[in-house]
């Protein structure tokens, strides 16, 4: 044992030897990370921020405000015009909307369509779906005007008692439009998974870009870092290994251990570091599990391509080429929530696709072991892999 402690303490020594190399690896996630974390600082996703410009100041213009304020998702904001415009430009706010001088008579009239104005960027893609809450709200009030004209003027056609006529009108209409507005807005995500469609929550895209961002980091590291196991093959160190009992396995065992030792530093550090400035992404025990199997599987897979090539230079030359294409087919660069079944059953055939995977089911509902479904599928993975590779390394170093 204490054998094996000293060859896996010998490679981390290797692994780490390229100072320059080490701190870039573990410095790019976490500086994506440290970009999503504080753009995503302080932010509601499930609130849409507009800006309301009255110029009005009637009776009816503050009621619209209060119905909007009052409304489920957006944040309404009383300000200026100019400042409204600032907020719009600074990404503080979605839309302004301006109500301007006449709005009520217009309503009462019912033809707005000159007193009201929204304001939105071209890039942004809440403006159609604010003028649909806006409109919304206006119906309600313009159709209880229309209500209190006719039903006044049957009133008055039959001579009948008016009196407190206007309040029970008003108590009546409330609690139609309460219980079911005039007009509501559904949208949903083309080509989602089913899944995503019936979740209650939505699902932080950000986290995603952090999350893949540090799988293909990881990958990186471990690949890249791993060509001492081939310079020993070159250089007969496993030759003569072979010659002490227990040598060989007790090496190859130590150099797994070793990548997966150095796995897991790389992502504590970007925790740590995540931590410490304020912009947590890893909220869930569960999570942890799913990197170890993923960074399991990935020294596995460098284990393999150690076995397979030849010199230390062949090895260096194809990791950029598979951990990019890899990387982008397990869709470490997007949102896989969004993807279609076509493009997540691609993402499926990658190690960072089916942690992504794994990574989304515990987004939506940590206490489930639905992730279980895609991280169990790396483990028996990673065992044929190392079951392939341990023979192959032996037979290489006679």
């Amino acid at each position: 044992m204490r054998r094996f402690f000293l060859c896996v303490f010998t490679y981390m020594k290797l692994i780490f030897k390229n100072i320059y190399f080490t701190s870039i690896i573990i410095i790019f996630p976490v500086l994506i990370g440290g970009i999503y974390g504080y753009t995503a600082k302080g932010t509601d996703d499930s609130l849409i921020t507009t800006a309301f410009v009255d110029k009005d100041n009637t009776q009816l213009s503050i009621e619209l405000y209060q119905r909007l304020k009052s409304s489920e998702g957006l944040e309404v904001l009383e300000t200026s015009i100019e400042k409204g415009k600032i907020m719009l430009e600074a990404g503080e706010a979605e839309a302004v909307f301006v109500l301007k001088e006449g709005f009520e008579e217009d309503l009462y009239n019912l033809d707005v369509s000159s007193t009201v104005e929204i304001i939105t960027l071209p890039s942004s893609f809440a403006g159609a779906f604010l003028s649909e809450i806006i409109a919304s709200d206006i119906s309600v009030i313009n159709s209880r005007i229309l209500s209190h004209a006719l039903i006044t003027e049957r009133f008055e056609e039959l001579n009948a008692d008016a009196e407190g006529l206007s309040d029970r009108i008003d108590e009546y209409y409330n609690q139609l439009t309460e219980e079911t507005p005039l007009m509501q807005v559904e949208y949903k995500i083309i080509n989602s998974p089913d899944n995503f469609e019936k979740s209650n929550k939505l699902i932080d895209s950000q986290k995603y870009m952090v999350y893949g961002g540090l799988l293909m980091f990881i990958m990186f590291f471990l690949m890249f870092g791993s060509g001492w196991i081939i310079e020993e093959r070159e250089n007969g160190t496993l030759k003569r290994l072979k010659t002490v009992k227990n040598g060989f396995s007790t090496s190859f065992w130590a150099s797994f251990s070793c990548l997966v030792i150095s796995g897991i530093f790389q992502a504590i550090i970007f925790i740590l570091i995540s931590v410490l400035f304020g912009t947590i992404v890893f909220n869930d025990k569960v999570i942890f599990i799913a990197l170890i199997i993923f960074i399991i599987t990935a020294s596995s897979i460098t284990m393999l391509l150690a076995s397979v090539f030849k010199t230390s230079m062949q090895l260096n030359a194809f990791t950029p080429v598979f951990v990019l294409l890899t990387s982008f087919a397990g869709s470490c660069f997007v949102d896989i929530s969004l993807l279609s079944e076509t493009f997540e059953m691609v993402s499926l055939f990658t190690p960072q696709g089916i942690t992504l995977s794994a990574l989304k089911e515990i987004s939506m509902d940590s206490n489930s072991l639905e992730w279980l479904k895609y991280s169990g599928l790396l483990i028996p993975v990673s065992a044929v892999l190392l079951f392939i590779s341990y023979p192959r390394l032996k037979a290489l170093s006679n």
